[in-house]
């Protein structure tokens, strides 16, 4: 099966580097109600312009999400469960998306970049321990949920609506 472009590796230098994608549905349901699918697909499709896609992962509780589920599978999504622990675990899904990011790159060598999609300023330690692992961090978020610390903490930041055009 021959994959689209955007999918294929892409070779720099003699090694190849690969880049994790982690996405926030609900970051994007904000701003995106009825195309977070698309918008995450578009995300990843750009991501992989920075090397060929090693991890797709998409955080949430998906009993509350579940309309972007079908979208986010057929393009090979894995779809992190989480469920909260009480009613208001706020951040879950943002702790736990830091934990593996940490995880990937510190028994992943191969992986170069990593994208974040979502505007909290919670992953701003996140970019400081990835700089610091000399990993190129990319994030993408809504113009109008992004904090704007959380946007200059990356190598380069993209917003959603620039990547999917007008609605």
């Amino acid at each position: 099966m021959k994959l689209p472009a955007a999918r294929r590796s892409r070779s720099i230098g003699t090694s190849k580097i690969s880049t994790p994608v982690c996405v926030k549905p609900k970051s994007l349901a904000r701003t995106h109600a009825r195309t977070t699918g698309s918008v995450a697909i578009r995300a990843v499709d750009f991501a992989a312009s920075f090397g060929p896609i090693a991890i797709d992962r998409a955080y949430c509780n998906w009993q509350f999400f579940g309309r972007y589920r079908e979208a986010l599978l057929k393009n090979a999504m894995e779809l992190v469960q989480l469920f909260p622990p009480g009613g208001t675990a706020k951040n879950g899904a943002d702790i736990r998306l830091c934990l593996d990011a940490m995880e990937d790159i510190g028994r992943l060598a191969h992986i170069g970049s990593v994208v974040i999609v979502g505007g909290d300023s919670d992953f701003m330690p996140l970019a400081q321990k990835l700089k610091a692992a000399g990993r190129t961090l990319v994030g993408i978020g809504a113009r109008s949920a992004t904090n704007e610390h959380w946007a200059r903490s990356c190598h380069d930041f993209r917003f959603y609506e620039d990547l999917v055009g007008p609605q």
